[in-house]
């Protein structure tokens, strides 16, 4: 999914499409290219977070219950920052890609979606791992279960 979005965008619409009253081709457009470049930045370094976290995750392991805290309320905002990157990253390409976008027989309609849904999920909230991730820091208990 994490590559999936630029594909399609590159494939289908800043290829060939002309939008918004232009002459050429949006693929021709600067704006086109910085809103590229900049998602595909923001999917790689999700993907390099969530490896990290991964790694450090399997890492934890061998810790104590207590030595695990930090370690994992860090993963958690890791986690939930990668998913943050994910959904900016598309909607950066959907904003430059026209509302022909969200059709429903579009590919990047369903990928919009389905990393829309994954996001919504607690788990990825944001503020409450941020909350929680920032208690840990100052040595306070966590407010909330660590999983």
């Amino acid at each position: 999914m994490r590559r999936r979005a630029c594909s399609i965008s590159t494939e289908r619409r800043y290829r060939t499409e002309q939008s918004r009253g232009r002459q050429s081709s949006l693929g021709e457009s600067a704006t086109a290219h910085v809103r590229l470049a900049r998602a595909d930045v923001m999917i790689d370094t999700a993907d390099y977070l969530i490896r990290g976290a991964a790694r450090r995750a399997l890492a934890a392991t061998s810790l104590s219950n207590h030595e695990q805290i930090p370690v994992r309320a860090r993963l958690r905002m890791e986690f939930a920052y990668a998913a943050e990157l994910c959904l900016e990253a598309a909607r950066m390409i959907a904003d430059g890609a026209g509302s022909s976008v969200f059709r429903s027989d579009h590919p990047f309609q369903r990928l919009f979606r389905d990393i829309q849904v994954m996001c919504s999920h607690v788990g990825f909230d944001s503020d409450a791992v941020a909350e929680l991730h920032g208690r840990v820091l100052l040595g306070m208990p966590p407010n909330t279960m660590i999983l």
